[in-house]
């Protein structure tokens, strides 16, 4: 006769160990709120992780290069739920006015051109936005001038 108790005991111990791991995981994840900072190339994005979902609050930007005979386009798109976002793209040396200046933005999807040889940033502030948005850059000849 085989002892199958002590094995089976085992395995038992094995699963509510497992089960137990599982769930103090999860009360974990769903207690209080958890903060993360993305530091982009310029400014920092503080997101907080709460019931409602993930919420950013701060500034992120990214510079972009033109060269003579291109032109940029970024292609921007945002989804929001709650919250405030404004996107401004201007040229870092800031001779001319911003190429665009977007204040609380919805859901919307869009491309920007800049023509004009240079150095561009994108800046994104947002206030309590619950919500998605990103930017594609791709650089095509200029064939306007």
């Amino acid at each position: 006769m085989k002892k199958t108790g002590f094995r089976h005991s085992i395995i038992v111990s094995i699963c509510a160990l497992l089960l137990l791991t599982a769930a103090a995981i999860s009360i974990s994840g769903c207690a209080g709120s958890q903060r993360e900072k993305s530091a982009g190339a310029n400014g920092t994005m503080n997101i907080d992780f709460r019931e409602d979902g993930m919420i950013r609050n701060g500034t992120e930007s990214e510079t972009y290069q033109v060269e003579d005979g291109q032109k940029g386009i970024l292609s921007i798109h945002v989804s929001r739920v709650s919250g405030r976002l404004d996107i401004d793209v201007y040229p870092i040396d800031n001779t001319g006015r911003p190429n665009y200046t977007g204040r609380d933005l919805d859901c919307a999807s869009f491309d920007v051109i800049v023509d004009e040889p240079g150095e561009y940033k994108v800046c994104f502030t947002a206030d309590e936005f619950v919500g998605e948005y990103g930017i594609n850059w791709r650089t095509e000849e200029n064939t306007d001038k």
